[in-house]
């Protein structure tokens, strides 16, 4: 695999959603030249397990790592893998990369749990398999589980 890229690009100080959005989008676009080595590690008989093998990697594989507010960044699936640590929007983006090169349908997810704040504080992949939502957050204990948002934003990867 080429030099892992985005150890730390800082979306912006103050970031919005649409800061952040747009960020995952392009880590998730550049990642897609390096996703034809370890698709084969995904491939399953259903869809559904594919998205389990992509939370379950995460899960046991790479370790979960809180970014603070004032560095957040977005890394490529090659630099998550090689730094062994990212947060959600890193497990996201190697979520929804996977899956897209799966051929599965999928977004990201941000979502915030505060009422008196629509801005998000979490991100993570939602697959759409048979007209049914799962939902691959490696931050959760549980496959196709997600916590009790108060508002969330679908954003669509990049078509290229």
């Amino acid at each position: 695999m080429p030099a892992p890229q985005y150890r730390a690009i800082l979306v912006k100080k103050n970031q919005t959603a649409n800061d952040i959005a747009k960020l995952l989008r392009i880590a998730e676009l550049d990642s897609r030249k390096y996703v034809g080595k370890i698709i084969k590690f995904f491939e399953a008989k259903t869809r559904v397990e594919s998205c389990k093998l992509v939370w379950y990697f995460l899960r046991n594989n790479i370790t979960y790592n809180k970014e603070p507010a004032s560095l957040q960044s977005a890394k490529t699936i090659n630099r998550l893998m090689a730094d062994g640590f990212g947060d959600c929007k890193h497990y996201s983006i190697f979520s929804v990369c996977i899956l897209r090169a799966l051929k599965i349908p999928c977004v990201f997810r941000l979502a915030s749990f505060n009422y008196y704040d629509a801005t998000p504080t979490h991100a993570y992949c939602v697959a759409f398999i048979n007209g049914q939502e799962v939902c691959i957050d490696a931050c959760i204990k549980n496959f196709d589980d997600e916590c009790s948002y108060k508002y969330i934003t679908d954003i669509k990867p990049l078509k290229k």
